[in-house]
């Protein structure tokens, strides 16, 4: 096993940062989530560490030692990529004992440990089919098989669950979370699917632009995002948020549309200008007799509960959780929305930034 640090990593292709002043500390046995949007530089990072991009800036570290200069075959890392990438003309055996081959382990040694491998991910009675006879889902396991028969000091894995359809995706989620503990090797898996992070990650680095915006486990994240950014990136549906104004005639408080908007900690607004972007998770978010005016336009049942999306005036939407046992309004009812004063997040409308 093996810690990774990135220490003001910077990566440029021509005049576009892929990953700008990275500093990054991933644990010994850690399980750790790169997430982010399309092009945000997760995929580029993770190449920095097999080795396949070399930073412009900056230091990586594998168990302590600088590998900038070592080459990816002598990193002992093992890399699994959205594709499959197995041999076609090679029987499951042959496929998750070849990288044993380079190293110099003879047949019987790699024939024994591809047998091992296979048996940890349910694979024991494929080892003599071919890829083109498995499923999906098996090949992805066959890939996965693959990289632990090296028993490599750190795993990286790149959106390897994107081509699975939904419930296949959530049972390889499962079964890699429960491999990654049994073996207690350091993971480094990146997606942009924020629901795959949020139930895989030990902690979730989340990028964009090349940027680290926030590190932290997934109910700190969620809980108390970094920034605007963040809160409207992680939870499904996520943190719902809307440009309010602080009113100073004697105590501060909050208007959002017109509608005030109390808040647990008025003391929180001190120090702020006149303007304040307000957050709240769906679940914060209520409907009421009076409030934040709105219309709801969507009500979509998941069965034990419905999202109601609702528009507001300025053009921006918002979504209250329902219990599905509670009534509910119809698309183009007016509503109104409450928030809860204990859970509301405030940002600094110039930087974006979370307001303590």
């Amino acid at each position: 096993m093996a810690g990774i640090r990135f220490a003001s990593v910077t990566k440029r292709f021509g005049d576009v940062i892929a990953v700008d002043d990275l500093d990054l500390d991933i644990g010994d046995g850690e399980l750790l989530v790169l997430l982010g949007p399309s092009g945000c530089g997760k995929s580029t990072a993770l190449r920095l560490i097999a080795g396949l991009e070399t930073p412009d800036e900056g230091l990586v570290l594998i168990g302590g030692d600088v590998v900038n200069d070592v080459a990816a075959k002598d990193r002992d890392v093992a890399m699994v990529f959205q594709s499959y990438a197995l041999y076609p003309h090679m029987t499951v055996r042959r496929n998750i004992g070849f990288p044993l081959k380079p190293l110099g382990v003879d047949r019987h040694e790699r024939d024994r440990r591809a047998e091992e491998a296979a048996a940890q991910l349910g694979l024991g009675d494929l080892l003599d089919r071919k890829p083109g006879q498995l499923s999906g889902g098996q090949q992805q396991r066959v890939a996965l098989a693959r990289a632990i028969v090296r028993d490599p000091r750190a795993f990286l894995m790149d959106e390897p669950l994107s081509n699975l359809d939904a419930k296949l995706r959530a049972d390889t989620r499962a079964e890699l979370v429960e491999l990654q503990r049994r073996l207690r090797t350091t993971l480094v898996f990146v997606t942009h699917d924020q629901v795959e992070a949020m139930t895989m990650a030990d902690r979730i680095a989340i990028m964009v632009d090349g940027a680290l915006q926030q590190v932290g486990t997934p109910d700190e994240i969620y809980e108390r995002p970094a920034n605007v950014f963040v809160a409207r990136f992680i939870g499904s549906p996520p943190m719902n948020t809307w440009a309010a104004r602080i009113d100073r005639d004697g105590e501060a408080t909050l208007t959002v549309d017109g509608a005030a908007v109390p808040i647990a900690e008025p003391g929180r607004l001190a120090g702020l200008g006149d303007q304040v972007v307000v957050g709240a998770r769906p679940e914060d978010t209520s409907l009421a007799p009076a409030g934040i005016p709105a219309t709801a336009a969507v009500v979509e049942s998941l069965g034990h509960e419905r999202l109601v999306t609702c528009d507001l005036g300025d053009g921006e939407r918002s979504v209250v959780r329902v219990d599905a046992h509670l009534p509910y309004p119809q698309p183009g009812e007016a509503v109104h929305l409450a928030l809860d004063p204990a859970s509301i997040a405030l940002f600094d409308p110039a930087t974006g930034g979370r307001v303590p």
